[in-house]
């Protein structure tokens, strides 16, 4: 169970979510979640301290995630050429690459409530590349990723009894 922020930790669960990407797939597949925004507001809903960000960007998360305890991502990732080119897509892409100069001390969680965020890929120097490694080389205790696609509204409903019973303990 994710215990309850110490005295003088942060106790925000900041909720991002992404519906309308700017960019497009390129298969010219549909970016669009519908469920992504409703999964991050009934998330933010189980906390007291709590903070939703609809139609979030790379600053919304590079930024204020930084100060977050729990940080749940509700949107599209993409792998497009192998672990390095990993990306969060938020309004705009946040890659992998800008999260190795993210630092978040109090991080406790970090869900990647999104396709395929677990995928690694190891360097020629022998490290291991993930949208997953890069939150915990930023200090996240945990990170819970996908190694296969998702359906938005299941995982909508698989998140929410996950918090259900984490605050339960």
């Amino acid at each position: 169970a994710i215990s309850r922020p110490a005295h003088g930790r942060p106790g925000v669960v900041l909720a991002l979510s992404q519906e309308h990407p700017s960019q497009e797939h390129p298969s010219g597949k549909s970016l669009l979640l519908q469920h992504a925004d409703q999964e991050a507001r009934e998330i933010g809903g189980l906390f007291r301290a709590s903070n939703v960000v609809s139609d979030a960007g790379p600053d919304d998360l590079l930024q204020r995630g930084k100060t977050a305890y729990i940080l749940h991502v509700a949107a599209h990732a993409d792998n497009p050429g192998g672990a390095w080119q990993s990306a969060i897509l938020l309004r705009q892409p946040v890659p992998v690459i800008d999260l190795q100069e993210f630092v978040a001390p109090h991080l406790e969680m970090v869900v990647l409530s999104a396709c395929e965020t677990q995928g690694t890929e190891v360097s020629k120097t022998d490290e291991a590349v993930s949208l997953q490694r890069a939150f915990l080389a930023a200090g996240a205790h945990t990170v819970l990723a996908s190694l296969w696609k998702v359906d938005d509204d299941t995982t909508r409903e698989l998140m929410l009894a996950f918090y259900g019973f984490l605050r339960r303990g």
